[in-house]
Order: C-alpha cells, then sequence, then structure tokens
C-alpha cells in the first residue's frame, strides 16, 4: 500500500483529513491558513461535527494533495444510498465509455426507485459534481 493510500483507510471524511494532515505534517492551524478557514473549523471536520461544501473540500483536496472527486464522494456518503455510493466509488476510474454507460444506467435505475425527498437531495449532489467537474475541464483545456 502506498503512502498516499493509508489516509483512504480511515472510517470518515474527518478521519481521512487528519490522517492526509498529518502525513504531511501540518498543523490544523496550518492547513486551516492554507485553505482559508479557521483552525477550530478544520478540527470540527476531522472530529465529525461538519461536513464542508464544495469549495472548502476542494480546498482541502489541493492542500493535502488528495483526489478531489474521491473527497467530496467521502464528504457527501452519508447523504447518497449505499448502492449508488458502492457504484460511484467501485467505477471512479472507469475509462471505457460503454462501462461507464452501463454504470450511468445503473445508477440511474437505482436513484428512480428513491422517494421524492431522496431524489431532489441527490439531483442537487450531482448538480454540484457536475459543475465540479466542468470547472476542472475548462481549466485543463
Amino acid at each position: 500500500m502506498e503512502s498516499s493510500d493509508f489516509v483512504w483507510t480511515a472510517d470518515s471524511f474527518g478521519g481521512v483529513v487528519q490522517k492526509a494532515r498529518e502525513a504531511k505534517g501540518l498543523t490544523q492551524q496550518k492547513l486551516a491558513e492554507g485553505c482559508g478557514i479557521s483552525a477550530m473549523y478544520v478540527s470540527q471536520i476531522e472530529h465529525g461535527q461538519r461536513i464542508p461544501k464544495l469549495g472548502i473540500c476542494r480546498a482541502l483536496a489541493q492542500a493535502l494533495a488528495l483526489d478531489e472527486r474521491r473527497l467530496l464522494l467521502l464528504a457527501h456518503r452519508a447523504s447518497i444510498p449505499k448502492e449508488i455510493y458502492d457504484l460511484l466509488m467501485d467505477n471512479a476510474s472507469a475509462d471505457d465509455e460503454e462501462q461507464l454507460s452501463e454504470q450511468l444506467s445503473k445508477i440511474l435505475k437505482l436513484a428512480d426507485g428513491l422517494p421524492e425527498p431522496y431524489k431532489t437531495h441527490l439531483a442537487k449532489v450531482w448538480e454540484q459534481e457536475v459543475k465540479f467537474m466542468c470547472e476542472n475541464l475548462l481549466m485543463t483545456k
């Protein structure tokens, strides 16, 4: 297991942030300064008291050299039905278009069976993820 993989063995979003911070030799204060937040906020994240919004997740991922997409999925894991989360994580690196189309089809079928409040929430999470992906695509071109 590579040292970068070690941080993902934590059982929570906050645990991953804490392991990554410690692996980089950063204090909560230094991480906070690099992300434009307070050390108290970092502490709350690490202890599972706060789940940051998209911008802070991005800043944390950048400061800790973590995969942004994976960190965002972990941050919102509690609000995504387990089956859909598992599909997204299992195929997070799918390169084959046919496999990706099949994966999306499965996800949409699962989402269609959810009660309305979950569909609405899931749509908001997906909207954030798509915006994030499009912004990154534009930045790399």
